[in-house]
């Protein structure tokens, strides 16, 4: 059986920002980014109808050692974004950050200093990253 996923600890932040797990009402905000109509093409779907099923699913998949999924937020609180860790092998991950379109001024902090902080805590010595706003 693969090894859960720890969360950062303590929890990534920046003066701008920090990264916690997905909350039940982060869903309609991350929905928004999902479905943006410049680049829902491109980005997939959430993968359940509502934030109590979202919260769910991925905690499963964070115990199943495959996804963890952070929310970006404000220090104000706001939903900013989210960074999505998906573990291909033992050693090997992909990250994708998603931002709201008025967080795009986080765009280059919220892609890369979290990411070599918060996974290389993982074990994972190969991380893959892209990024993208809506």
């Amino acid at each position: 059986m693969a090894k859960a996923i720890p969360y950062p600890s303590p929890p990534l932040a920046s003066e701008a920002f920090v990264l916690r797990p997905l909350r039940v009402d982060d869903y309609p905000m991350a929905r928004e980014i999902r479905e943006h109509a410049e680049t829902a093409e491109w980005v997939n779907a959430l993968p359940a109808p509502d934030g109590e099923s979202l919260v769910r699913l991925l905690e499963s998949r964070r115990r199943a050692g495959r996804l963890l999924l952070l929310s970006i937020v404000g220090n104000d609180g706001a939903f900013l974004g989210e960074i999505l860790l998906f573990v291909r092998t033992p050693e090997a991950a992909e990250t994708d950050t998603r931002l709201r379109t008025s967080s795009r001024r986080l765009h280059a902090g919220a892609g890369s200093r979290p990411r070599r902080c918060a996974f290389s805590r993982c074990g994972l010595s190969q991380v893959s990253a892209s990024s993208g706003c809506s």
